[in-house]
């Protein structure tokens, strides 16, 4: 759990949000292809983000949410949305940082807060 002070270091920081859409969702977008980035953006502001951008992929049946979030507990919040929705059938968070956080990261308090975010030690 973080603190309060590791929260504020790492407030709004921005994520990528990988959708893989079900068969069902596909063949919705198919047979009426139309622009979803309004209709989403709501669910994203309920849970305290802010959607960036919004891309899919003309290939695969995914999605790609840039989002800038307070935490990854709401970027959560926004996937277990799409999943009870049953439009998604796989999800994958990434932290992002600037090339300029990454070159001062291991320097930087803000080092810490992601490391526990994304590394769990294993019990001996």
């Amino acid at each position: 759990m973080l603190t309060h002070k590791e929260k504020e270091i790492i407030q709004m920081a921005k994520y990528l949000i990988e959708e893989t859409m079900t068969a069902q969702a596909a063949a919705g977008i198919m047979q009426k292809p139309e622009d979803r980035t309004e209709v989403l953006r709501p669910i994203f502001e309920a849970a305290g983000c802010r959607l960036e951008q919004f891309y899919v992929s003309a290939i695969e049946n995914k999605d790609y949410f840039i989002v800038e979030a307070p935490d990854l507990n709401s970027v959560y919040t926004v996937g277990a949305t799409f999943m009870a929705g049953g439009t998604a059938l796989f999800l994958k968070y990434t932290p992002l940082l600037t090339v300029p956080e990454a070159v001062d990261l291991p320097a930087s308090n803000k080092f810490q807060s992601i490391l526990r975010l994304v590394w769990v030690p294993r019990e001996t």
